[in-house]
């Protein structure tokens, strides 16, 4: 939803426009003027769609896939993530999204914890 909005109404559907301004925020913040980064965007909305697309037609098989696959596509989503939330916003909602990450970041490391088998976590021991 957020790329269909922003391309509907901030970039009037232009790709041209979308590089600019992605050229002109990283400039702002970088001094780098480059616009390549919208096709992480593009990436990481496609990406996306696959991995639910996945979820959804297979879940048995999405159930089993292999954990560098997980992980790996769980902190590219953090890094989309914390660049959206973070580093390229100002006042405030910088402050609301260093909050969201940080409850990303707790909510991550509870889950991998508990899911993680007893052994692993050394808690099956006897006494």
């Amino acid at each position: 939803m957020h790329v269909l909005c922003a391309f509907a109404y901030f970039h009037h559907w232009s790709h041209i426009a979308a590089y600019r301004e992605t050229a002109r925020q990283t400039a702002e913040l970088t001094g780098w003027n480059w616009g390549g980064g919208i096709y992480f965007n593009y990436f990481f909305a496609l990406a996306w769609l696959a991995d639910v697309l996945w979820w959804w037609l297979s879940p048995a098989s999405f159930a089993v896939r292999p954990q560098w696959l997980t992980v790996g596509w769980h902190g590219f989503l953090f890094f989309m993530v914390l660049n959206g939330a973070v580093i390229f916003v100002h006042g405030p909602m910088r402050w609301i999204g260093l909050l969201l990450c940080t409850l990303l970041v707790v909510l991550w490391c509870r889950y991998w914890a508990a899911s993680r088998p007893a052994t692993a976590r050394g808690t099956n021991r006897k006494p």
